[in-house]
């Protein structure tokens, strides 16, 4: 049995050796599973002769238990190279994946992130947060939060004791409206880019630079009432931020506040910047209505197409009858059958006097109904709009 044992040995440690380094390749440890197979495979044959065993059937009765006992190791390969990859992306690549850690931890999408953290910043003084597994419990007197002590939530899809807790909870609306309600005072931000766990090429040059930054919310009134956060923000040396950076740095990089007595006067590079992201955003508006009304105009005229058409087809239709029965009736001998082609005549003339009424009266129909729609985009681009600043602070980037 020693010739038989050896092989199986042999492949043990082999695939132990190698699924040993933490950047073992998973493909290549099942191919030496297969390569390891088809040696062993003669000694085999001529091992069980004559002992009734099939000895392919015991390979891979084998094979097939070591893969078992090795599926544990490969996964933790796996997890761990998933892991260190993950960790090396650039966060602007983040944001354009989609990443799935079903074996692992459930990723959390932004919005049910950035509820989170707000969270455990309103609730700190009555709730108990446990970051690993994105569960919390009120244990607090709060009065915004619209639900018993001892309240369990959880978040995101995962699961977990208590209540799902996302954003048009009763409790996490109360969360938001406290957190829109907290005055910001004036400070020093000072992002720690070091502490990070993410890169972002795009914030490298900043590091030891300092400048200006502000946040303004911009409500727009009209058809429907929309808010937007404007941004806005430059180095000392007049270099100016882009908002997708902005967005990162205040709400996802680490942070220190410093409070600050002083109070400063926006640069006017970042008041420019404030004005030109706002219109940028005001003119963004205007292209989607544009693009509403080039819709609806272009629905409403092929409906009123369709209309005019299906009744031309119509008033053709009846023309058509109306010449035939007439030359019919010229031909037709007997004075009877004169008359009652007479009588189809008459007939198909009243409805096809009816048929140009009911033209008209969908022409007088379609003008109304484009009124109406004038009517709507006038109420449509009649719009307020106003500005509010939530802060303006001094940055630096460590």
């Amino acid at each position: 049995m020693q010739q038989i044992v050896a092989p199986r040995l042999q492949v043990d440690a082999l695939t132990c050796r190698i699924g040993a380094k933490q950047n073992a390749n998973i493909g290549f440890i099942e191919g030496c599973i297969e390569v390891a197979r088809d040696m062993v495979a003669y000694p085999l044959v001529s091992a069980f002769a004559g002992k009734g065993i099939d000895p392919a059937s015991w390979i891979d009765a084998e094979f097939v238990q070591l893969q078992l006992d090795l599926d544990e190791q490969i996964s933790e390969v796996m997890a761990d190279t998933r892991q260190k990859l993950l960790e090396n992306f650039d966060a602007e690549v983040h944001d354009r994946l989609k990443v799935s850690l079903a074996e692992s931890r459930e990723s959390l999408s932004r919005a049910e992130d950035l509820l989170w953290r707000i969270s455990q910043s309103v609730l700190s003084a009555s709730a108990s947060f446990n970051t690993a597994t994105r569960t919390f419990r009120l244990s607090g007197d709060e009065d915004l939060r619209g639900s018993d002590v001892n309240s369990d939530f959880y978040l995101g899809a995962a699961g977990g004791p208590g209540q799902k807790y996302r954003i048009n909870h009763p409790l996490a609306a109360s969360v938001i409206e406290a957190a829109k309600a907290t005055k910001t005072p004036r400070g020093i931000l000072s992002f720690d880019y070091s502490a990070w766990p993410k890169t972002a090429a795009s914030l490298q040059p900043l590091l030891g630079l300092s400048g200006w930054l502000a946040v303004e919310k911009l409500t727009i009134k009209g058809h429907e009432t929309e808010d937007h956060l404007v941004v806005a923000g430059e180095t000392d040396s007049g270099l100016v931020l882009n908002a997708e950076d902005i967005r990162r740095m205040l709400l996802e990089l680490p942070c220190r506040f410093t409070p600050s007595s002083d109070l400063y006067q926006l640069q006017r590079l970042t008041k420019k910047g404030l004005v030109r992201n706002r219109n940028a955003i005001l003119n963004s508006l205007a292209d989607r209505q544009a693009e509403w009304f080039e819709f609806e105009i272009d629905k409403f005229d092929r409906w009123a197409e369709d209309q005019r058409h299906a009744l031309r087809t119509e008033l053709k239709d009846l023309d058509a009858d109306v010449k035939d029965i007439k030359k019919r009736a010229r031909t037709a001998g007997a004075l009877p059958a004169k008359l009652k082609m007479q009588r189809r005549i008459r007939d198909l003339e009243s409805r096809r006097d009816a048929a140009w009424r009911a033209y008209d009266e969908s022409a007088r129909d379609v003008e109304v109904k484009k009124d109406d729609l004038l009517d709507r985009v006038e109420q449509r681009l009649s719009t307020e709009t106003a500005s509010e600043e939530l802060f303006a602070m001094r940055w630096e980037m460590v």
